[in-house]
């Protein structure tokens, strides 16, 4: 192992060469290393191979942790908001349907509005489709503190696609009248 340390003064001219190191055991292989001499430190900066450092002079790994910052702290405010809705929305008696999907020739959907909320196994739920159209009732088979599981049997629609994906994003209305 050895050390070495080059030095350049300030009026160096620039330069691009080969040095080599060639050990006293002829057993070790030579090293050979590439020095280059920039005229300016924006020469450096043009020589990088990276676009960013290049264009902007900044490391790539600091744009890297500032997009994931970004990215985090975007995740967070959707997350915040979804939670604010859903909280606005139970309080009005209402909840999105989150979970849509057949089980013996009908529909179990899942939604936002629990025990906590006033609902209770064999309550009758209105569902409403995404325009805010009522569509029908479902039971409620099993409820958690914050969810429900209900079953939903209801007629074909005349649609062009299967008649329980207009379900989606339907909404749940517990309230005192069946209807709007």
């Amino acid at each position: 192992m050895w050390h070495a340390r080059i030095t350049v003064g300030p009026n160096a001219t620039p330069v691009n060469t080969r040095c080599a190191s060639i050990p006293r055991d002829p057993a070790h292989k030579v090293q050979s290393f590439h020095i280059i001499v920039h005229r300016d430190a924006a020469d450096f900066q043009q020589s990088s191979t990276s676009f960013i450092q290049r264009a902007i002079n900044v490391s790539p790994w600091w744009l890297m942790f500032l997009f994931a910052a970004c990215a985090l702290a975007t995740f967070l405010v959707v997350y915040m908001l979804s939670n604010r809705i859903d909280h606005c929305l139970a309080e009005e008696g209402r909840a999105e349907i989150y979970l849509v999907r057949p089980v013996d020739g009908r529909l179990e959907i899942a939604f936002g509005l629990g025990s906590r909320n006033g609902v209770e196994a064999g309550t009758q739920l209105d569902i409403f489709d995404r325009t805010g159209r009522w569509i029908g009732f479902a039971d409620v088979r099993k409820v958690t503190e914050s969810d429900g599981l209900a079953w939903y049997e209801a007629i074909a629609r005349w649609t062009r696609s299967p008649w329980w994906s207009n379900m989606e994003r339907s909404a749940v209305n517990h309230s005192e009248s069946c209807l709007p």
